[in-house]
């Protein structure tokens, strides 16, 4: 079962309040290659080397504004976002990595892991 939920701009208003690190998926219910990836993404909410990660799905047609804060123009698009948590967000330094389009199962995975494992050493 997927660890995944769904972002709102009152949830990502909420997120930010606190540190954590998070993981989107833009997509939309339309897009082909957004169906591809869909359950691929859903697989990585459940891998335990990547529990220290939030997994939120967001629809760019029904949350313009959070698709907006995030320049999202291609999608599928999944950024990999750490908030300091005093609130603020800055597009150029919390956003750690950034996958765009269909990925294979096993590169995209390999993107999140090796960010991570960057973020611990830091």
């Amino acid at each position: 079962m997927a660890n995944t939920q769904i972002l709102t701009i009152a949830k990502f208003e909420e997120l930010k309040k606190s540190p954590n690190i998070i993981l989107i998926d833009f997509s939309a219910t339309w897009c082909p290659p957004c169906k591809v990836m869909t359950p691929i993404f859903r697989a990585l909410s459940e891998d335990p080397e990547l529990s220290e990660i939030g997994f939120y799905e967001c629809d760019v047609d029904e949350e313009t504004e959070v698709a907006a804060l995030f320049s999202v123009s291609s999608i599928p698009t999944f950024p990999l976002v750490v908030f300091k948590g005093d609130g603020s967000f800055d597009l150029k330094t919390d956003v750690i990595t950034k996958v765009v389009g269909a990925q294979d199962g096993i590169s995209f995975r390999k993107v999140y892991v090796d960010a991570l494992a960057k973020i611990k050493s830091e």
